[in-house]
């Protein structure tokens, strides 16, 4: 009984670091929703002042398409990152009372899964604000999302057998 009270501060705290992931996804899901709302015009306004600042010193022809697919992929990669924490947290058990309920492939699935439902929605929403939706934005938003998810895996891995 004595050890198991020693480890009931250590599962509080595993517990709250899970809800602020959790959280964080929430808020970087609804900020990807978000951009994703406004319109065309308002939208090249704001992604126009840095295309702006890269064809000045590059001299780039398609700039401002190349702008927003960055921004898609790196917005992506960031939820990637996210996931992957919380994949990695959940594989690391944060309750001594119950077994883990998924295994490694589906929690990885799971994962997987939810990049690219919010890729899939983040598209669709973009019907109504009067952008059109393209696959190909969807493919870009889930190799941003798998490769946020794989270097911190890989980052993850390095530290772990150091």
């Amino acid at each position: 009984i004595r050890i198991f009270k020693e480890r009931i501060p250590q599962i509080r705290m595993k517990e709250k670091q899970k809800y602020w992931i959790i959280g964080a996804i929430v808020i970087m899901t609804l900020v990807i929703w978000g951009n994703s709302t406004v319109p065309r015009d308002q939208s090249a306004q704001m992604s126009g002042g840095f295309t702006a600042w890269l064809v000045d010193p590059f001299h780039w022809s398609r700039t401002e398409h190349m702008v927003r697919k960055a921004a898609h992929f790196c917005e992506y990669a960031v939820l990637g990152v996210l996931y992957g924490l919380f994949f990695w947290r959940q594989g690391r058990g944060t309750s001594y009372t119950y077994p883990l309920r998924a295994s490694w492939t589906q929690r990885l699935f799971n994962c997987a899964a939810a990049g690219l439902i919010t890729a899939v929605i983040d598209e669709s929403i973009q019907i109504f604000s009067g952008r059109g939706p393209l696959v190909s934005d969807i493919l870009i938003d889930f190799c941003g999302f798998g490769t946020g998810f794989i270097v911190l895996q890989l980052i993850v891995h390095v530290f772990r057998r150091r």
